[in-house]
């Protein structure tokens, strides 16, 4: 079971789920609306409460069960801490619940918290400070600086550059929890990687962004980084990752700047599966218990996302229709 059928990253792990042909699959998706595009491309859809609703947790391990699932993918962020308090009620049926253990959830998604795991531990990151400590030392911060959500950001809200003390202190007072960070201006990259249950990784593909839009790259392009790639093989055994989780780094020279860990698979996870690592597969085979084989290294490089939209259409009567365009220069666009 996938959860967040209208968001992009569930449409991906289902791309990967559907391409493979290791595994027979039966794929249920759930969402809280119904108008999402997921639930066409899987077997079976059930609209939940938000993860905020006390029904939330019962309605899924409800689905879980009555399909016998093997596996249930976390999506949405604000999932996880629910389900990670429950993840004993669906190990009870069988069913493994695809994401890090609670401590580490909580740890990485209250960026404060990652921030002193990094030093702590050794790892390059970005001077932090807290608000308070933003405001005292707003006249003499090095300028620019980057605020962002100290709990629980997503999708780039509230994330701003600041030039000056005095913007600084509006964003402070605008926005309550926010944190204030050394503004890195270097290329940034995400590794996406999934790990086993004793958080060796599995599989690693690290690709530079070149666009994003509201957090998600819609642009960017697989890249070699020994280097990045053994930090991050080192940052997921220290803080104890399980399943899929996407890292963010900035390369400035040689070093390796983590910025944020989010503990789930990525909104750009088409570019890694094209790229030859097919990691919902992998947590299937985890799941299952099957064995599995290594992928570190084995992706193609050089290898460019270039994303555009489409569509599934429904008619009056419910029906979905799947259009097959012929895109390729020289030949037909009639729909097949």
């Amino acid at each position: 079971m996938v959860t967040g059928a209208g968001t992009v990253t569930c449409q991906s792990v289902i791309k990967a789920l559907r391409m493979q042909e290791e595994i027979p699959v039966e794929i249920v998706t759930v969402d809280s609306g119904d108008q999402v595009a997921g639930r066409y491309f899987s077997d079976h859809f059930y609209s939940v409460p938000l993860a905020s609703d006390p029904r939330y947790v019962d309605a899924m391990v409800d689905v879980c069960r009555a399909h016998d699932a093997a596996l249930l993918v976390p999506i949405v962020d604000y999932e996880f801490a629910p389900l990670g308090g429950a993840m004993e009620r669906f190990a009870d049926f069988g069913c493994l619940v695809g994401m890090s253990p609670p401590e580490v959830i909580r740890k990485v998604n209250n960026k404060l918290e990652a921030y002193r795991f990094f030093t702590e531990r050794g790892f390059g990151t970005a001077r932090t400070w807290t608000d308070a400590e933003a405001r005292e030392l707003s006249p003499w911060l090095p300028y620019p600086v980057f605020v962002k959500p100290a709990v629980d950001g997503r999708s780039s809200i509230d994330c701003y550059r600041v030039d000056k003390a005095e913007d600084l202190l509006l964003h402070l007072d605008r926005v309550p929890g926010l944190m204030v960070q050394e503004f890195v201006d270097a290329p940034e990259y995400t590794a996406d990687v999934v790990a086993d249950w004793e958080s060796r990784v599995l599989g690693l593909v690290i690709r530079r962004r070149i666009e994003t839009k509201g957090g998600v790259s819609y642009k960017g392009v697989t890249v070699s980084d020994p280097v990045a790639e053994a930090e991050v093989i080192r940052l997921a055994a220290e803080l104890g990752i399980r399943g899929p989780a996407n890292v963010q780094v900035f390369r400035r020279g040689e070093e390796v700047i983590f910025n944020e860990i989010n503990p789930r698979f990525s909104g750009a996870l088409a570019l890694t599966l094209a790229a030859g690592l097919n990691s919902p597969l992998l947590l299937l085979k985890l799941a299952l218990g099957l064995p599995i084989e290594h992928r570190i290294g084995e992706t193609r490089i050089g290898l460019t996302m270039l994303r555009y939209w489409d569509e599934v259409f429904v008619d009056a009567e419910g029906t979905p229709m799947y259009p097959r365009y012929q895109l390729e220069p020289g030949r037909s666009l009639t729909p097949v």
